[in-house]
């Protein structure tokens, strides 16, 4: 589990994986900014929804509101990068107040600007940030050594260099993300390999390069981008397709090994609470009558972006144990913002049956201010998940997701095998 990021807070990150329940709970703009925006592909749909909430709630954009507005207009900026509109996401970002978003916004975006062949306008959005920055560092500024600096000078920093690399600047990217690359900061250093690793092959240095990949690959840390490196400069500089094949088939081995190494070091062990919820279809479920098997406990609601997102990746995790019947999948859907609960219900299990998800969805129907079962297990934010194994007992709790889908899935079986057998199922 390499990067955490909590919503409405600073973002080390590009992605929002994680949703602060309590700030969405009995508000209906967010919800409205969820299903109307972020849920929606098309640019023109997205400005229209948007549009449609700032007027059904005039001057609702302050307070916890900025933050859900300023989600919302993430979403358009990236859209609108996509689309070529390079003047219109600078407006719109313009017009964001949350340090957190408009940053992440910055960054983002550019990247988008530059794999549509935008490198230009891709450097200029990103320069004025990138200069004050560079001011504060060359004078000083005790600014410079606190964390939101360092975050927000590393995301722009990793930019940067990925825009160049688009660019074929190489020997630029490289000399600007090398310092980064040399820390070895481990909250960083998973995003800051790529654009050096891709700085160093374009410059030529191929065989440097893939060995630093092919280390990625042993740690489970390398990105999409640099497995295609590592095939491109593999069939260049080594052998064939089917070698190839079998070299990567090596490493992962090797790489699971290393991963269930440190899936064991996260083992803890913590009563779990019992409880007693009514799923979808009207019946009991006892979290004590499934006791001697292992339980993936997911805590989750339909008005949550981050949660859906997720729901991939516990589709591989499903799959993987669909006849082992000791291993129960449980989707807790929690934080209503649904007051009617019959209405709350059908919505859940709209939302499982249109998107063919066999998950069984459980419903903690809110009480005056949360839901109670999330309310014992300490949840803060969706989704967040737990692994109980067969004595009732918690193993690993949650609250973070890979940015690699696959290696997330394979974590998480390895969780549940751990779980299900014990310390010697991983080792």
């Amino acid at each position: 589990m390499k990067m955490k990021v909590l919503f409405l807070m600073g973002l080390l990150g590009a992605a929002f994986l994680q949703v602060n329940a309590q700030s969405l709970l009995n508000n209906p703009i967010g919800e409205k900014l969820s299903s109307g925006v972020l849920e929606e592909t098309y640019l023109s749909r997205k400005i229209s929804a948007f549009n449609k909430v700032r007027a059904d709630y005039p001057n609702s954009d302050t307070g916890l509101n900025t933050a859900l507005y300023d989600q919302a207009r993430y979403s358009i900026v990236i859209s609108m990068a996509e689309a070529q509109q390079p003047l219109k996401v600078k407006e719109m970002i313009k017009s964001m107040t949350s340090r957190g978003y408009k940053n992440a916004a910055t960054t983002n975006a550019a990247v988008k600007l530059a794999e549509v062949g935008m490198f230009n306008e891709a450097l200029a959005l990103l320069k004025p940030s990138m200069d004050t920055m560079d001011f504060i560092q060359k004078q000083g500024d005790s600014q410079a050594f606190t964390p939101e600096f360092i975050a927000n000078y590393t995301n722009y920093t990793i930019a940067k260099a990925k825009v160049l690399n688009k660019k074929g600047d190489y020997r630029q990217a490289l000399d600007l993300v090398k310092p980064l690359y040399e820390q070895h900061d481990p909250n960083s250093f998973t995003r800051v390999q790529e654009p050096y690793i891709i700085a160093l092959s374009g410059m030529g240095k191929k065989a440097e390069a893939f060995e630093l990949i092919k280390h990625a690959m042993l740690k489970s840390s390398a990105t999409v981008a640099l497995r295609e490196e590592a095939k491109e400069i593999y069939l260049d500089s080594y052998g064939s397709e089917s070698e190839f094949a079998v070299f990567v088939d090596s490493t992962a081995g090797v790489a699971k090994r290393r991963m269930k190494e440190s899936i064991a070091s996260k083992l803890m062990e913590r009563p779990a609470p019992d409880f007693v919820l009514t799923d979808v279809k009207g019946r009991e479920v006892s979290l004590n009558s499934f006791k001697g098997k292992v339980v993936m406990l997911d805590f989750w609601s339909t008005w949550c972006t981050p949660c859906k997102k997720s729901f991939p990746v516990m589709q591989k995790v499903f799959n993987k144990f669909r006849h082992d019947t000791s291993v129960v999948f449980l989707f807790v859907h929690s934080f209503e913002t649904e007051k009617d609960p019959k209405k709350a219900t059908s919505e859940a299990a709209k939302y499982m049956m249109e998107n063919n998800y066999p998950f069984r969805a459980l419903m903690d129907l809110r009480s005056t201010t949360d839901s109670r079962v999330a309310k014992l297990f300490e949840v803060n934010g969706l989704p967040s998940k737990f692994i109980i194994d067969g004595k009732g007992n918690i193993r690993f709790s949650l609250s973070d997701l890979d940015e690699d889908d696959d290696v997330e899935a394979e974590e998480i079986v390895q969780m549940i095998g751990m779980a299900e057998k014990g310390m010697q199922s991983v080792l």
